[in-house]
């Protein structure tokens, strides 16, 4: 993987990669339902960027990532020392999807998870299998009350490039893979989550926003998963990022360069119009849409005819792969 990106070009690279920062950073967000301010964005791109620094995952360090990615009203300074569950929204709020164990093993847990990280550094198991296992184990875990989906799914880009899988400022949009497949990433979540809920007898009062578990929590319950599908699943993402999502914007930069090269040759329109210009012709299929034709009302329909079909011409490629995706 490495070797195929440092064969592209590194100016092409960086403006890929610049996009592929976006599109990771909004899906993360998009996978909770939220939209983050541009604020948000500029600081979850900067930990991207950081990502890969041969820190073990203390508790600190931890704590220090998961205030990166929440506001700082939520922000956290330690493990959470309370018994926290998930639910949907809606009238059911006294059915939780999901019980987490009880701080009381937190600890344990953590240092288990950390553990396995270390086998990246050693070189004593397959980096993406380890991400895998170190990601999804510390979901599971849930130690925080807030942000813990979001730093499980950073975790997967920090050991990566800690392994060396992706090279020092590339980012692989694996959200944005996981987003496009959101119902098998909720089903590989709901395969560990539900059939422990499920054995617990607990009291949840939405309105008070206590739960109060009634029966047993051993560390059993909770320590051990088989992780084989979700090792698949990010490999799966992972491969997909490199021959779809990073060749697909690879592919757009190129044409958009050749579409550019020949449009200014007699077309006299300012660079961020023509970009736009661009991007809503590709974006509606080799022509510009009726309801956008306004926009751009100061070109005539006869150069308006000849700027399609440069695009579609050069686009052509881009326009059948994006289709048959």
């Amino acid at each position: 993987m490495g070797s195929a990106i440092r064969r592209l070009e590194p100016e092409l690279l960086a403006r890929a990669v610049d996009y592929l920062y976006l599109a990771e950073t909004r899906s993360t967000y998009s996978i909770e339902h939220e939209i983050p301010d541009n604020q948000r964005v500029a600081k979850f791109r900067r930990l991207l960027e950081y990502a890969g620094q041969h820190v073990p995952l203390t508790e600190s360090q931890l704590c220090e990532w998961q205030n990166e990615i929440i506001s700082g009203l939520r922000a956290e300074y330690s493990f959470r020392d309370q018994q926290n569950w998930l639910s949907r929204g809606g009238r059911l709020r006294n059915i939780a999807d999901y019980i987490p164990p009880p701080p009381t093993q937190l600890g344990a847990m953590m240092d288990g998870i950390a553990a396995v990280a270390g086998l990246v550094e050693s070189h004593a198991a397959n980096p993406i299998v380890v991400a895998a296992c170190v990601s999804f184990g510390f979901v599971f875990a849930h130690p925080f009350y807030d942000g813990n989906g979001r730093l499980h799914r950073f975790l997967i880009h920090h050991l990566l490039r800690q392994a060396g899988v992706t090279p020092e400022g590339v980012v692989l949009p694996v959200s944005a893979r996981m987003l496009k497949q959101l119902d098998v990433y909720a089903g590989l979540l709901k395969s560990y989550s539900a059939p422990r809920t499920a054995l617990l007898n607990y009291a949840l009062d939405a309105d008070s926003d206590t739960i109060l578990i009634k029966s047993p929590q051993p560390w059993w319950l909770y320590a051990s998963f088989d992780a084989t599908a979700l090792c698949e699943f990010v490999f799966e993402c992972i491969e997909q990022c490199v021959e779809q999502d990073l060749a697909q914007e690879i592919q757009y930069l190129r044409a958009y360069d050749a579409s550019v090269t020949r449009l200014e040759s007699w077309l006299d329109l300012r660079q961020s119009r023509l970009s736009n210009l661009i991007d809503l012709i590709v974006q509606n299929h080799g022509e510009l849409s009726r309801r956008k034709r306004k926009l751009f009302e100061d070109i005539t329909d006869e150069e308006l005819t000849r700027i399609e079909t440069v695009v579609r011409d050069e686009f052509a490629d881009y326009l059948e792969r994006d289709a048959s995706n």
